[in-house]
């Protein structure tokens, strides 16, 4: 299993992946930044072209709803992917292809998108923990 969040710190505007996978090598052929564009993943049966075709389409002034679009129209395969970004806005959006595993999904949340809730989850706590030892 893979796990991908992808984030916009609403204070910097930096971008940021976390991704984890039994997978080896999965950084070099799942998520992509470019930090005054967007993030951007492709996971399950991972496609790097896709990642690719995300970032020409967002530079060339394409929403991140529009990429999926075109991201769905251009991959004979994208059934069997999971594709997400972030943008400078911190605009989140994914796509889990109705062909990939049973234990697939993913959650948008503000400026970020998980791949699975157990990971958001995870994260959040993460977060609480660290907002009570730092009042």
């Amino acid at each position: 299993m893979t796990y991908t969040i992808i984030g916009r710190c609403s204070r910097t505007g930096r971008l940021g992946v976390g991704i984890t996978t039994y997978s080896l090598a999965v950084g070099g052929y799942c998520p992509s930044i470019r930090g005054d564009l967007a993030a951007v993943s492709s996971r399950a049966f991972a496609n790097p072209e896709l990642r690719d075709v995300a970032m020409r389409s967002l530079d060339d002034g394409h929403s991140p709803a529009e990429v999926l679009q075109l991201i769905e129209r251009q991959d004979s395969d994208s059934g069997t992917v999971q594709v997400n970004n972030v943008d400078l806005d911190g605009t989140g959006i994914a796509w889990t292809g109705g062909g990939t595993r049973a234990w697939a999904g993913h959650v948008i949340g503000a400026g970020s998108v998980a791949m699975d809730d157990r990971l958001l989850r995870a994260l959040e706590a993460g977060r609480a923990a660290a907002d009570q030892s730092n009042p």
